[in-house]
């Protein structure tokens, strides 16, 4: 069953949806395309598979280190605009919890990349204890297992980055994700400190002494978080990312500013914004498509990160050609598994987005197996009638976040307004995609995999 389409020139192109295969598409059409159903049968996850993913071990370990932040960004959900959320806190993470972390995840980690994968979370990993705590966890984990290398990691406001904290990553080379927005007015807009104050000026003062201070790691080891908000402002926030000498050619992760039960933006802005997202993608991606052209895309940071999985998931498809009719868990992850999240008291959690909502079990007891598949169960359900008839499940990646409400459970409704925003969106990757190709530009070449991290090991 084909998805009908045209490239950037005009020509036709189909999209199988059991094989993911894209292709100039030449058959006779009636107007409203290929009239065939598409039908797929989910796949239950079995126990057995449970028992494999334990087996092949934990991906990467998360520790909230600390609860307390420097700044309070307007949209942050801890700043307390998101009534199912919790808020910033004094809570610190003992070092007995975290210890108790390291071993668990060290006695059941995967160990085919042969590192250990630690990431750090807040609040502001690097507020006081924070950094504190993650100086101890990186001390025991390095005199516990001597001989096996560790990767650390996590995001940072940027306020934070004093000469001795800049050599303290530079010598651990922790690889740091640092909140910008993009130009001035619109970081500062939203990202204040505590006390109101703008932080743009700040940050970037911070990361020109990170980069004086060993520019190649600032090259392998710095990458940026943006969140869009209203305005959307897309080529201005592309622009900042790919002209500006501290964030050009770095890594940049793109997300939207989240609108769900939240009490920051009324009803019109919200519609308003929705309409100004669909525009920028667009927008964003016949913008790659003629850098490309040119042969810049490699400066398209910000695109990248909002095309560069979805092109790179479609050139595996269509190169492996192989044709799905059953749907296995698609784009979520093993709760627990894939990565552990470990709350400041020791409750255990899917992931940093799933924090409060559905425990897994606890660091001093493990995990517990029947909340790991209740959560995986309680998703499939939802999917019966959605993910079975969706022609873009196969390039899907929403999983159990995008469905959690604000009492903590799974929604249909929102899933199904998830599910919405992303059919529009693969439609624009399906035209980028098909232009490129046209074009003899390799997709693979254009993207980076995201499946090999931000960073190069």
């Amino acid at each position: 069953m084909k998805r009908v389409f045209q490239s950037y020139s005009g020509n036709t192109w189909g999209y199988d949806i059991h094989t993911g295969v894209v292709a100039p598409f030449d058959m006779p059409i009636s107007p409203r395309g290929v009239e065939e159903e598409p039908f797929f049968s989910l796949q239950p996850y079995p126990d057995e598979a449970w028992a494999q993913a334990v087996a092949r071990g934990i991906g990467i370990l998360i520790l909230n280190v600390t609860e307390k932040c420097s700044n309070r960004c307007r949209y942050c959900v801890y700043g307390g605009a998101y009534g199912h959320e919790r808020t910033h806190s004094q809570r610190v993470m003992s070092l007995e919890i975290a210890r108790k972390g390291v071993d668990f995840y060290c006695s059941h980690r995967n160990k085919a990349d042969g590192k250990l994968l630690l990431s750090f979370y807040g609040g502001e990993p690097m507020f006081e204890e924070g950094l504190t705590r993650i100086r101890d966890v990186l001390a025991y984990a390095k005199a516990r297992w001597p001989d096996v290398p560790v990767m650390p990691s996590f995001t940072t406001n940027g306020n934070h980055l004093t000469k001795e904290n800049c050599r303290f990553l530079i010598e651990n080379d922790v690889q740091v994700m640092v909140s910008l927005d993009g130009p001035k007015d619109l970081h500062d807009r939203y990202r204040r400190t505590l006390h109101g104050e703008p932080t743009f000026q700040t940050i970037m003062a911070n990361l020109q002494r990170l980069h004086d201070l060993s520019p190649d790691y600032y090259r392998r080891r710095v990458g940026f978080i943006a969140v869009v908000t209203p305005p959307v402002a897309y080529q201005r926030r592309s622009a900042f990312f790919r002209e500006h000498p501290l964030t050009a050619g770095q890594p940049v992760l793109v997300s939207n500013v989240s609108l769900y039960n939240q009490t920051l933006f009324d009803t019109q802005t919200i519609r308003d914004f929705a309409q100004e997202t669909i525009a920028a993608m667009n927008e964003a991606a016949q913008a790659y498509y003629q850098a490309a052209l040119r042969g810049e895309q490699g400066a398209y940071r910000f695109e990248q990160s909002l095309f560069g999985h979805t092109l790179w998931r479609l050139e595996h498809l269509s190169l492996e050609g192989q044709s799905e009719r059953t749907l296995g868990l698609g784009g979520c992850c093993v709760p627990g598994v894939t990565k552990l999240f470990v709350h400041t008291d020791g409750t255990l959690y899917a992931c940093e987005k799933m924090e409060g909502y559905y425990p897994l079990g606890h660091v001093s007891t493990g995990l517990d197996k029947k909340a790991v598949l209740d959560l995986i169960h309680g998703f499939e359900r939802l999917r019966v009638g959605r993910c079975e008839n969706c022609p873009y499940v196969r390039l899907c990646s929403l999983c159990y976040v995008n469905a959690m409400d604000k009492a903590h459970t799974v929604s249909a409704t929102c899933l199904d307004d998830a599910c919405i925003e992303r059919c529009s969106f693969f439609k624009v990757a399906l035209r980028l995609y098909a232009s490129l190709r046209e074009a003899g530009i390799s997709p693979i070449e254009a993207f980076a995999p995201a499946e090999q991290g931000i960073f190069d090991p």
